[in-house]
């Protein structure tokens, strides 16, 4: 039955239908209008930017059922952090009526059924040699090959009628052409072409002089071309493996004379549309970014503030909570530190004592914030385990982190002020970014933590102005449903591909 995008009434005689889509309802025009800033962008995205003539696999015939072209197959390699929001997307679209496969590492079967969804195994560990030497050589072949294999496994398993994919499923892309049908990047990490600001890559303090030469000289065309910088190096390693790959699937290679960012200037190319999770509040979408790339908010399954299903917090953790002012949190997820880097938890723990503050740490999945051998027994000190973001963040007054981007955005949906200890990659970006709005202090790199520093910033982060900041934020951003806008585009996108073919082929 036909619902209001806003408060859910299913009256069907009073509801109004969006002109635009067709499918989407209010209630009353006061909730049309609320719903319309987030509404339009779909709706101006989606129409266009089909190609004129699509083909479909042979099971194009089927369509017109209730249940076909209805299977949606979202590739999710990864860690935690590059897993969990795509859940979240694939948790929207089955309460949309999509037949949802999720395909990710065996590490997360049980959060994927968790939300009745479909799981299928993809190859590898996605905590292998994080922190360690690259892989490289026969054994980094075996595992993009399996990894691939996987891919189009889960592909012919789920019978993909569109394939959504993250950073690291980046190759879903080809098999996606292969198969004939769209797809949709969901990625939590600005990846497009921008003369806006520069690549991620290009953050953090060893990067930071080359960087400013740069800026200073060449401005916004060296801001462009850092984003085609990274393209290439990010090609280079796996282009070749790709397009044996391809060769495989029956497609032409990428043609990379001269050097062209592979798979990623095709994505440009062929306008396969990206969605990005994170709040237009922390980084609105640059003006020069195609009408196909949509900043969505941050894909968070809105339901874990609970902690999600059937999950209660543990009696000792509960009790801790309860038993004083609200702690500091330390955790470095899934992150790893490199084996030259001395665990920085020593540190911190010693600087939030030092100001009279209470700490929760917590190891996760990479370990790299375990309690150190020799540190004293603490009451005022609690380690814990594995506890959903959604739950503990709110109860938290900061949250020191890594810097990954699901963890950035859970901090802000909890309204904690943050003091980010960047180890990799896009952690730089965020830690930058985070100090640009006034909710962390500048960023403490893991390799580079003092004691004087780790103090400094604690104390900066739990000044009431800072939290101020933080709750605004919050709250502007509550007002968003990444997760729901990425899937409802999804759906949007795949009905009118398949629209467009039936109407081509008759």
């Amino acid at each position: 039955m036909d619902v209001c995008a806003v408060c859910e009434v299913q009256d069907s005689t009073k509801l109004l239908r969006c002109s635009a889509c067709k499918r989407t309802y209010y209630c009353c025009a006061e909730h049309q209008r609320i719903d319309w800033p987030r509404h339009r962008s779909i709706c101006c995205v989606v129409q266009p930017d089909i190609p004129a003539k699509p083909q479909r696999a042979e099971t194009l015939q089927e369509a017109g059922t209730d249940q076909a072209d209805r299977n949606v197959l979202i590739l999710a390699p990864g860690s935690r952090g590059d897993v969990e929001p795509l859940i979240a997307i694939a948790k929207q679209l089955k309460s949309l009526g999509h037949n949802v496969t999720v395909a990710t590492h065996v590490n997360y079967e049980a959060d994927v059924c968790s939300r009745g969804v479909k799981f299928h195994p993809v190859h590898g560990d996605p905590h292998q040699n994080r922190g360690g030497a690259p892989i490289e050589g026969d054994e980094a072949a075996h595992i993009w090959t399996s990894q691939l294999a996987s891919y189009r496994a889960a592909a012919e398993a789920a019978r993909a009628d569109i394939i959504a994919f993250n950073w690291f499923g980046s190759a879903g892309m080809h098999l996606a052409e292969a198969l004939r049908v769209p797809c949709v990047a969901l990625w939590m990490v600005p990846f497009s072409r921008t003369n806006r600001f520069p690549s991620f890559f290009f953050t953090g303090p060893k990067m930071e002089r080359a960087r400013g030469g740069l800026e200073a000289k060449h401005g916004a065309k060296w801001r462009a071309m850092s984003h085609v910088l990274v393209e290439e190096m990010m090609w280079a390693p796996f282009g070749k493996r790709i397009n044996e790959w391809r060769r495989e699937l029956g497609l032409e290679p990428i043609d990379c004379q001269g050097g062209c960012g592979g798979h990623y200037l095709e994505m440009r190319r062929r306008d396969v549309p990206i969605m990005y999770g994170w709040s237009p509040e922390v980084l609105p979408k640059p003006d020069d970014w195609p009408k196909s790339t949509m900043v969505c908010g941050a894909f968070v399954d809105e339901d874990v503030g609970g902690g999600g299903p059937g999950w209660e917090p543990p009696c000792e953790l509960a009790a801790f909570l309860e038993s004083g002012p609200a702690p500091i949190y330390m955790g470095f997820g899934s992150a790893r530190l490199p084996s030259s880097v001395e665990n920085p938890a020593r540190r911190l723990v010693q600087a939030a004592r030092a100001l009279g503050q209470r700490v929760l740490l917590a190891g996760g999945e990479g370990q790299a914030l375990c309690r150190p051998g020799g540190m004293e027994p603490d009451d005022h000190v609690m380690e814990v385990g594995l506890v959903p973001h959604g739950w503990l963040l709110p109860r938290v007054s900061v949250a020191v982190h890594h810097g990954g981007a699901g963890t950035t955005a859970s901090s802000l949906l909890a309204g904690a002020p943050q003091v980010i200890c960047p180890i990799e990659y896009d952690q730089f970006f965020w830690a930058e970014t985070m100090c640009s709005l006034g909710v962390a202090p500048c960023m403490l790199p893991a390799e580079q933590l003092a004691l004087s520093r780790a103090k400094e910033a604690l104390e900066w982060a739990i000044q009431p102005e800072v939290r101020d900041r933080a709750w605004k934020i919050r709250d502007k951003m509550k007002l968003e449903s990444g997760a729901l806008t990425a899937a409802t585009f999804i759906s949007m996108y795949q009905e009118k591909w398949v629209d467009r073919t039936i109407s081509c082929r008759n």
